[in-house]
C-alpha cells in the first residue's frame, strides 16, 4: 500500500544573449555595408531583402522604404536560439546637375561651369569655383561637382568640357597698290575660307573701285568640329 515515488531533474538553459552592433543612418549612395553582431555565427534576415544571410546590407530601394528592419538569429549547441532587431535608417543623398555639355574655343574667356544645388566644390580641371580656362588648348577635360548636406550625405555629378581646334587664319602681306592697278588676289591660308570687306568672295581687291585711301579687308577661316578664326589686312592705295 505504500506509493511509488519518481523524480526528475529538468534543467533550464540560458538562451543565448544577442546583440546587433549600431548602424546607420546611412546614406543611400554609401553602397553595401558589412553589419556586425555578437556572439557570430547566426543568421541575417530583414525587410526587402535588404540584408543577405551573411550580413551585407544593401538598401536597394533606397530612403523610399526606410527605415529597414533587420534580425539577426543564432542558435547555440545546446539548441537554443535566440535573436534581436535593428532598425536601419538610409538617408537622401543629393543629386547635383551640371550644364553640359561645354564646348568652348581656345580665344573664349574663362568660364564659369554651371551646376546646381549652390555651394558645391569643384575639383578637376576647373578651380574650386567651376572656373575653366580654354587657353590650356584643345582637348577634352572635365570637372567633377560635390554637394554634401547637412545630413554629411554627398552627391557628384561629372563635367564634360571640350575645347575644339582653332586654325589661325592669316592674310599674306600685299600693297600698296597704284589707284590704276589691275583687280590683285589676295593670298590666305588655310584655303577655302571667307572673304570679307573690300576684297570680293574670291579673294581679289580692285584698287580701281576701291580708291584712294586705306581699305580694311578680312579673312575668316573655319572647318568642322574647329573654331573660326579671322585675320585682317589693311590695304593702301
Amino acid at each position: 500500500g505504500n506509493p511509488l515515488v519518481d523524480s526528475v531533474q529538468i534543467v533550464v538553459l540560458a538562451a543565448p544573449i544577442v546583440q546587433i552592433d549600431s548602424a546607420g543612418p546611412l546614406c543611400e549612395n554609401v553602397g553595401a555595408q558589412q553589419l556586425s553582431a555578437s556572439p557570430t555565427g547566426g543568421i541575417w534576415d530583414g525587410d526587402l531583402g535588404a540584408v543577405d544571410p551573411s550580413g551585407l546590407f544593401n538598401p536597394i530601394f533606397g530612403p523610399q522604404f526606410s527605415p529597414y528592419a533587420v534580425w539577426y538569429s543564432i542558435t547555440d549547441t545546446n539548441g537554443c536560439s535566440a535573436s534581436d532587431t535593428l532598425l536601419i535608417e538610409v538617408l537622401t543623398s543629393p543629386l547635383p546637375d551640371v550644364i553640359e555639355p561645354l564646348v568652348l574655343c581656345p580665344y573664349d574667356s574663362i568660364v564659369q561651369v554651371m551646376a546646381t544645388p549652390p555651394g558645391g566644390s569643384w575639383s578637376g580641371d576647373v578651380d574650386g569655383q567651376g572656373n575653366f580656362d580654354p587657353s590650356m588648348g584643345s582637348g577634352a577635360y572635365w570637372g567633377l561637382y560635390t554637394v554634401t548636406d547637412t545630413n554629411g550625405c554627398s552627391g557628384s555629378s561629372p563635367a564634360t568640357i571640350t575645347v575644339l581646334d582653332a586654325i589661325q587664319a592669316q592674310l599674306s602681306p600685299a600693297g600698296p597698290f597704284c589707284a590704276d592697278a589691275a583687280d590683285a588676289f589676295l593670298w590666305a591660308t588655310p584655303f577655302f575660307g571667307t572673304y570679307g570687306g573690300a576684297a570680293d568672295s574670291l579673294g581679289y581687291f580692285s584698287p580701281q573701285s576701291a580708291g584712294p585711301g586705306q581699305h580694311l579687308v578680312t579673312y575668316t577661316y573655319t572647318c568642322p568640329g574647329c573654331c573660326p578664326t579671322t585675320d585682317s589686312l589693311l590695304l593702301t592705295v
